[in-house]
């Protein structure tokens, strides 16, 4: 079976239409449906098939748990708010001896408390909790920070209405225990915690309904449509868009009223997904003739065919910026997803892992080891190598802040800042590739061409702008040496490191955000907050920390001018450079 589902995808994907080749086959797990899919904010991907929940954490997919005890266990539902936790809802039947041993009675296995360390227990190690829900039958999920720290997740199908938990599934409160007009559910999305939207059929008629939370009362809008299985998606606009089935796949947005319907001939609505950051939507079908699975995108005019699949499409996600996730009978398919999407950087190969690097001021030369030299920029220029063209690979380039000139080799130019001004690009809007960014330290000016605009810090403060949220975006910051003041704007601070350290904040538990950390030339101590310490290096040493493993974590490095010692702590060692040479990773502090 496996062997037909790879051929099958093989086929329809070259057989598609003008864009399908860009979807790719990320794995083949079993020969069931695969309706529970969901996507972290640092692009951790989550399927459910059978008894089984994988994990697919950049460079491949493993089993995290398989439910043991239960008969005939089958994922419906998944959501995955955060990097360190998943929510799965199934059905199953209980063990011998359990309340409802004779029916199929729901089960919520919430996946919780990644470990970042602890007694003999890995980075990639995760705490499973099995927990009865209190409704029968599976449902769909949907999860929103609930503001004090917590998530609450949303869980709306079958006859048991709607329920919401915010101690990871531990406790529900049921919201729908006395609602009159609603026949069923069968999905559920929202835009944030006061604004929840289920889709289901209204009881009189069994017409698609909608039922909308704003935080305080619902409230049912009926539609004069005939049909069933409504889903539904809810971009950051607030703005839901739905589908049923009714003749073929009937999609439309609810916008105070029922607009007009998109009709798609012989095809019946699986899933809905869209994009917080764009507002991109995805219908995923079935093809009532052939069985096959179909994937439309709305382009903001019309919805397009976009590719077929081997079998019909259950569920979809495109909540990682670029990224769209499928999934069909057996098969998870992606859209748009390169092993270094992720802020892998120094990466100049695109393979997803730091490749060691040197900038020769004097002459503008570029090395790369074991991949390739070349000459761009020179004395009077800082280096600001990025992914400045999404395409997962480090580009050379170079701000020359005499005049305010940004030159990205083989993609760019453009004058933003000048002199004064310290070069701080980062993906500040999530889409997978670098902005071109200035800070002023003068009066604290942060601006982001053709973005945004803030006043954050001062004159005395180092710029470390980086994902600490882990949302994909990175997030404008400031390091206070004075103080070892850490603040990130609009989401929190620390005090951590004084004024002898230099800082390294990154991702060193490969949990896709940020964290603060230190490198103290005096005595070689580096210390990554709240993960661990070392001591690696001497005073002359440059800190270069990365993935130098590809495996998503960076970790203590350190390059030696001196020698051209490159030392990347327990990984390796080699030498490459000279004296005059600065590491070409993407450090403002180095080249100020």
């Amino acid at each position: 079976m496996m062997k037909k589902i790879l051929a099958a995808a093989m086929m329809f994907l070259a057989a598609g239409p003008a864009m399908a080749q860009e979807w790719a086959l990320s794995t083949v797990l079993g020969d069931m449906n695969i309706e529970a899919l969901a996507v972290a904010p640092n692009g951790t991907a989550w399927a459910g098939q059978s008894n089984s929940i994988y994990r697919f954490d950049g460079s491949a997919w493993s089993v995290v748990t398989t439910v043991t005890g239960w008969a005939d266990v089958e994922f419906f539902g998944a959501v995955a708010p955060a990097n360190d936790r998943a929510y799965f809802s199934g059905c199953g039947y209980p063990p011998a001896g359990g309340s409802k041993a004779s029916f199929p009675a729901s089960i919520y296995l919430p996946i919780v408390l990644r470990q970042s360390g602890g007694a003999n227990k890995s980075l990639s190690w995760w705490e499973v909790g099995l927990l009865q829900a209190p409704w029968e039958y599976s449902a769909h999920l949907y999860a929103a920070a609930n503001g004090s720290g917590g998530y609450d997740v949303w869980a709306a199908g079958g006859g048991g209405g709607i329920h919401k938990s915010s101690n990871d599934g531990a406790s529900w409160e049921s919201h729908t225990s006395n609602v009159t007009g609603v026949g069923y559910f069968s999905g559920i999305a929202g835009s944030g915690p006061s604004d929840i939207w289920a889709a289901g059929a209204d009881s009189a008629r069994y017409y698609p309904c909608l039922y909308h939370w704003d935080g305080a009362n619902w409230n049912l809008f009926t539609s004069n449509f005939s049909g069933s299985s409504p889903v539904v998606s809810v971009p950051t606009d607030g703005t839901p868009w739905y589908a049923f089935g009714g003749m073929g796949a009937e999609v439309g947005r609810w916008n105070g009223s029922w607009d007009s319907l998109t009709a798609i001939p012989n095809h019946w609505p699986k899933c809905l997904t869209s994009n917080p950051q764009t507002s991109e939507v995805w219908l995923g079908t079935e093809n009532t003739s052939t069985h096959t699975g179909g994937i439309y995108h709305y382009d903001g005019v019309n919805w397009q065919p976009h590719t077929s699949l081997p079998g019909p499409v259950w569920s979809l996600d495109a909540s990682y910026p670029g990224v769209v996730w499928a999934a069909t009978t057996g098969a998870v398919y992606n859209l748009g997803w390169r092993p270094g999407r992720r802020d892998c950087r120094g990466d100049y190969t695109g393979d997803g892992s730091t490749d060691i690097a040197i900038f020769r001021q004097t002459n503008g030369l570029w090395a790369v080891r074991g991949y390739t030299r070349l000459y761009f920029g020179g004395s009077p220029d800082a280096i600001v190598p990025r992914d400045y063209s999404g395409d997962g690979s480090t580009n050379v380039a170079v701000f020359r802040q005499t005049n305010g000139l940004w030159a990205i080799r083989g993609y760019t130019r453009a004058y933003f800042g000048g002199s004064g001004d310290t070069a701080v690009p980062g993906d500040y809007r999530g889409d997978g590739s670098a902005d071109i960014a200035i800070f002023r330290r003068n009066n604290g000016l942060w601006s982001i061409r053709g973005y945004t605009r803030s006043y954050f810090g001062d004159s005395s403060d180092v710029p470390v702008p980086g994902d600490y949220s882990g949302d994909g975006s990175s997030n404008v910051a400031i390091y206070r040496s004075s103080t070892g003041l850490w603040s990130i704007r609009g989401y929190t601070r620390y005090y951590f490191g004084g004024s002898s350290d230099v800082p390294v904040p990154g991702d060193y538990n490969g949990d896709g955000t940020w964290t603060p950390a230190i490198f103290r030339p005096a005595n070689g101590l580096w210390t990554v907050k709240g993960i661990t310490r070392a001591y690696f290096g001497i005073s002359s040493d440059y800190p270069v920390t990365g993935d130098y493993r590809g495996d998503g974590s960076e970790i203590p490095a350190i390059y030696r001018g001196s020698n051209g010692l490159w030392a990347i702590r327990g990984y390796t060692r080699a030498y490459f450079g000279q004296q005059s040479d600065i590491p070409a990773l993407p450090r403002p502090w180095w080249t100020e």
